[in-house]
C-alpha cells in the first residue's frame, strides 16, 4: 500500500505511477492513497483511493479521511510504503504502521538533504521534531533512489536498513516525424522551484541568445510557489528574446514537447533523483545537469553533461552542447535513449521493489541492493 501527497508536477506524479505498473506486473497488490489524482490514473491496475484534504490545509495535507482510510486497509496489508516526509500523510502512514505492526518503508525522495531541508526551513524543523523524526528513525527501512540520498540518510542519524533502488523512467512510444523549424530548441521541464535552478538558467540565457541566434529557450511545468511571475518579469528586465514559459506539460503534450526539443537542460542545486532527466533521455535528448543529480552516467554513455551546480559551469556545458551539429546532438540523444531503456525499466525495478517487500514481510537474505552502513 502506498500513501504519497499528490504535486501535480513534481516527480512523485511520475516516479510512483510508474514504480505501481511495476509492481503490479510484478504480482504486487497495490493500492494508493493521495489527496488528488490525475484523470488517466483511472484507467491503470493498481487501484487509487483520493481523499482530498481539509479545504485551507493542502499545504499541510490534513486530511482527517485518509486517516480514516488508511487505518482501514492496515488491517488486510503486508507492508505501508509512503513517499513523503514534510505534510501529514506521511506520518497518517507511520503512525498507523506502527499501530498495526506491518512493517513501513519510506522514501524521502531527496527532502532529506541539507538544502532541501533549507526551505521553509522552521516549519520543517518543526514537524521533524514533534512527528518525523520518531517516524522516520523508526521505519522498518528507508527507500533511497541514489548513493548520495543514502548518504544524507545516514548522515541525520537513520541506523536501519537503507534499500537503494533507482526509479524507473516509462519509454514514450516511437519519435514522430518532428516539424521543421527554423530555431533549434533548448527546454527545461520540471518544477519552477529556485532549487531547480530555473533563475540560472534565465540569467544565462541573457548572452547564450546573443551567441546562439538560432537557438530558442522554452522554459515548462508547474509553478511552485509563484516563481514564473518573477522569472518573468526577470526577463523582461532584462529583455531577453526568444525565451518562452509555457507552463506545465502532462502525458502526450509532455512527450511532444520532449520530443520537439534538441538539448534539455535540468541546472538543479538539490534533486534527488532527477526523473525529467531520464524523461528527456527516453525522448532522445541529451541533457545538461548538474553534479546534484545521481545521472553521471551522462558522461560515461555520452549523452550529456554532468557539472558542478553553478552558473559558470553550467553555462560552460550549455556552450559546449549548443555549438554541436543537429547530427551530433541525435547520436548522443540515441545513446541515451538505449541507456535508459536497459537499466531504468519499469518491470526490472519493480520487481526490485517486490523483492524488498518480500525480505521485509517474510524475511530471508537480504538482497544485493540492501545497505546497512
Amino acid at each position: 500500500m502506498f500513501n504519497f501527497r499528490n504535486l501535480y508536477g513534481s516527480g512523485l506524479t511520475e516516479s510512483i505511477p510508474s514504480l505501481c505498473r511495476g509492481l503490479v506486473n510484478a504480482g504486487v497488490e497495490t493500492d494508493v492513497y493521495a489527496p488528488r489524482a490525475r484523470p488517466e490514473w483511472a484507467s491503470e491496475k493498481f487501484t487509487m483511493h483520493v481523499h482530498p484534504t481539509v479545504p485551507g490545509f493542502a499545504s499541510l495535507g490534513w486530511s482527517p479521511r485518509m486517516h480514516s482510510a488508511i487505518r482501514q486497509m492496515a488491517t488486510n496489508c503486508g507492508l505501508i510504503h509512503s513517499h513523503e516526509i514534510w505534510t501529514l500523510p506521511g506520518h497518517y502512514a507511520s503512525r498507523v504502521a506502527r499501530k498495526a505492526d506491518v512493517p513501513c518503508v519510506i522514501s524521502p525522495r531527496g527532502t532529506l538533504s541539507v538544502v532541501a531541508r533549507s526551505y521553509s526551513g522552521w516549519k520543517k524543523r518543526l514537524m521533524w521534531r514533534w512527528l518525523r523524526e520518531r517516524d522516520v528513525m523508526s521505519a522498518t527501512c528507508l527507500h533511497a533512489t541514489a548513493e548520495h540520498e543514502r548518504e544524507d540518510i545516514r548522515a541525520l542519524g537513520y541506523e536501519g536498513p537503507i534499500a537503494v533502488i533507482p526509479n524507473a523512467v516509462p519509454m514514450p512510444l516511437q519519435k514522430p516525424e518532428r516539424e521543421h523549424r527554423k530555431l533549434r530548441r533548448l527546454v527545461y521541464l520540471a518544477r519552477i522551484h529556485p532549487i531547480k535552478g530555473t533563475q540560472v538558467l534565465v540569467d544565462l540565457w541573457r548572452n547564450l541568445a546573443t551567441e546562439f541566434p538560432d537557438w530558442e529557450l522554452d522554459i515548462a511545468g508547474v509553478d511552485d510557489g509563484g516563481h514564473v511571475a518573477k522569472l518573468k518579469a526577470h526577463a523582461a528586465k532584462l529583455k531577453l528574446k526568444r525565451i518562452t514559459f509555457s507552463g506545465p506539460r502532462f502525458g502526450e503534450e509532455k512527450s511532444r514537447f520532449l520530443f520537439s526539443a534538441d538539448l534539455y537542460c535540468l541546472p538543479t542545486t538539490s534533486d534527488n533523483f532527477a526523473i525529467t532527466v531520464g524523461e528527456a533521455l527516453a525522448h532522445q535528448l541529451p541533457v545538461v545537469t548538474t553534479k546534484a543529480t545521481p545521472w553521471e552516467g551522462v558522461v560515461t554513455h555520452r549523452c550529456g553533461w554532468w557539472e558542478e551546480p553553478n552558473s559558470e559551469a553550467v553555462g560552460r556545458a550549455l556552450r559546449q552542447a549548443m555549438a554541436k551539429s543537429h547530427d551530433e546532438l541525435e547520436e548522443m540523444g540515441l545513446r541515451g535513449k538505449h541507456w535508459v531503456s536497459n537499466d531504468f525499466g519499469i518491470n526490472p525495478l519493480g520487481q526490485r521493489m517486490s523483492d524488498l517487500y518480500q525480505w521485509l514481510i517474510f524475511g530471508g537474505e537480504a538482497p544485493h541492493f540492501i545497505s546497512f552502513s
